[in-house]
This record gives structure tokens, sequence and C-alpha cells, in this order.
């Protein structure tokens, strides 16, 4: 489903080269407008996911911490829930950043939230393909991730976004403070660029498509045709 998962399957000889296909998991884009420019003097920061230790959203509250202590306007908001939520909280509190970190829990549309954001991140240790992160690409914002799972595949540093190499809170803060600085007329543009970019790359049909075209290889390749 990526070419991280692609690579670690043959990497760890799992499966030889020749016998992997890579074809991403299929996404249904929203269908949203302009991402919202009010409060433009915010700089806010989006994410979507399980609260669980393997999306780290905890690193997420510590670079806020970070950024709030060099005076930089910045609120985080969560979406989704998890067993780590009661944690983060007191984070947040016990690190003086809990009126900028915003938990709105599970949501059945979580684009009402992302798209009033700058920037959307998935900090996460792990990943095997992120609907989260294409969704966020397709409503517009840049997104700043870890080299997991297909953020390999759909981020072009500095263009639509920025890989960090580590799920650390060091190269993370790093990142959002160049995103900040680049300023919401900037952001908005490489947002433009992250939604073009992954336009009719993950569409159903085009899914269906490829795995039609697989299984007949493999069966005209095993029983003739």
């Amino acid at each position: 489903m990526s070419s991280v998962v692609t690579d670690f399957l043959t990497g760890s000889g799992e499966a030889p080269s020749n016998k992997v296909v890579k074809i991403s998991s299929p996404v249904q884009l929203p269908d949203v407008g302009e991402i919202d420019a009010s409060e433009p003097h915010l700089f806010r920061i989006g994410f979507v996911g399980r609260l669980e230790n393997v999306k780290n959203p905890c690193v997420l509250i510590d670079a806020l911490s970070k950024l709030r202590a060099e005076n930089i306007d910045a609120e985080v908001h969560f979406v989704g829930e998890g067993k780590q939520r009661a944690m983060l909280i007191d984070r947040a509190r016990r690190l003086g950043v809990s009126e900028y970190t915003h938990f709105h829990g599970y949501q059945r549309d979580p684009f009402k939230f992302v798209h009033k954001c700058h920037v959307f991140v998935q900090p996460s240790y792990t990943e095997g393909f992120s609907i989260a992160l294409v969704e966020a690409m397709s409503c517009g914002l840049p997104v700043i991730a870890t080299t997991t799972g297909n953020a390999v595949d759909v981020v072009n540093p500095g263009v639509n976004g920025w890989l960090i190499k580590s799920p650390d809170e060091k190269p993370l803060t790093e990142a959002l403070f160049e995103a900040w600085k680049l300023g919401p007329e900037t952001l908005r543009n490489m947002g433009l660029k992250a939604r073009e970019s992954i336009k009719n790359r993950f569409s159903p049909t085009e899914y269906v498509q490829k795995l039609e075209l697989l299984y007949l290889e493999v069966k005209t390749a095993k029983f003739g045709k």
C-alpha cells in the first residue's frame, strides 16, 4: 500500500521484489472549498487520528510548548479519541498550554476542523497508509509528517510539506517553526500544491481497476489465457 511497506517486505526477506506490487489504498476525497482565512494571527496546527502511542500525539504538545515559549501564537487541534487523551490533557496543563490545545474527540466529519488549520501534522512512529494524511492534503493543507507509510510517496519537501526523519520533539518543532515563518499566504499556496499533487491519485475506481488488472495478470501467468 506504500513504498515504505514495499521496502520492508522486500528488505526483510518476507517477499522477493518481483513478487511485490504496490497499489495504494483508495481514498474518497472530501469536497471542500477554500481554506478558512479568519484569525490570520493564529498559527493553527491540525492532527487527526487515534490518541494512541503509535500515533505519537504527545510530541505535538511538546512542540507547541516550545513554539509558545518563543511567543508564537500557535494552537493545536486534536481530532480523535484514544487511551492517551487524559494523559495528553494533563501534559498540556503541566506545560502551560491547555488554553491552546483543543480536543474535539471523534468526529464523523473531521474536515470542518482540519479546514481551519494552516498545517497538518502526522508525527507517527509507524504507518502503513495514512488516509488522514491524504485527506488533509485534499483539504488544501501542507503537511509535516514522519517518513513512514505513504508520506514518502506524497510529500514533496519544501513544495507541499515537510518530512521529518525522526518522531521527536526537536525536528518537529523546527519544521513547525519553518512553516510559521512562511506565513499564512505561502502556506496556503503550498496547500493548494498539496491538493493538486494528490488529485486523482487515490480514487476508489482507479484502485479497483488496478486490482482487477493484477488479478488478471496472476490468473494468466498461472492458468494461461
